[in-house]
């Protein structure tokens, strides 16, 4: 399977990608899909992230395309409902050894799992589409009665953005930058 994808980033991380042809990979559990390497399918949700990220360090933004190749075997997409199927059976098995060893666990997250059964199924890439709530938007509540309120304070459709997490670097086959306009 071969995807284009896109990183959004600062100019100083962009310059230090294309110059050693590596991506500092993301760590700790705030990642919803693990450790690794995150981009989108859009150009625009890596373009306002890397304007975000920019404007947190006081730089410029970028924004990374890359060509993915990877065997679809290595992928987990947990937008299709076999794939989900599988993560939660692997997940609840993966939980219930946990407690019948009687292991202490201080914290678990999605995120741990996923690095988990990467690891142990040797996936390269995990994908997801996840509710992006944006800092300067009202968050309405997502309704699934018919329960009386106002009407403007409903609605069913909401941001989106597919994440892609890539475990392995070695399945990025292409590294170019997109040129954006700056501060933008």
């Amino acid at each position: 399977m071969k995807i284009l994808l896109y990183h959004g980033t600062t100019d100083e991380s962009l310059e230090s990608i294309l110059a050693q042809k590596r991506f500092k990979q993301s760590e700790g559990i705030k990642h919803y899909l693990g450790k690794g390497l995150y981009f989108y399918d859009d150009f625009n949700h890596a373009r306002v992230w890397a304007v975000m990220k920019a404007k947190r360090f006081g730089s410029q933004p970028a924004v990374i395309q890359c060509l993915i190749d990877v065997p679809e075997e290595y992928c987990l997409d947990l937008d299709h409902r076999a794939e989900q199927d599988f993560f939660f059976k692997e997940r609840n098995k993966y939980i219930r050894r946990i407690r019948q060893k009687r292991l202490e666990v201080k914290a678990y997250t999605d995120s741990n799992f996923c690095d988990f059964i990467a690891k142990r199924l040797s996936i390269k890439l995990i994908s997801k589409t996840f509710v992006y709530v944006h800092p300067k938007e009202r968050q309405i509540r997502y309704v699934f009665s018919n329960e009386k309120i106002d009407p403007f304070d409903v609605t069913r459709i909401y941001r989106t953005e597919k994440q892609y997490c890539i475990k392995d670097q070695r399945i990025i086959t292409d590294i170019r930058e997109i040129k954006m306009l700056r501060g933008r």
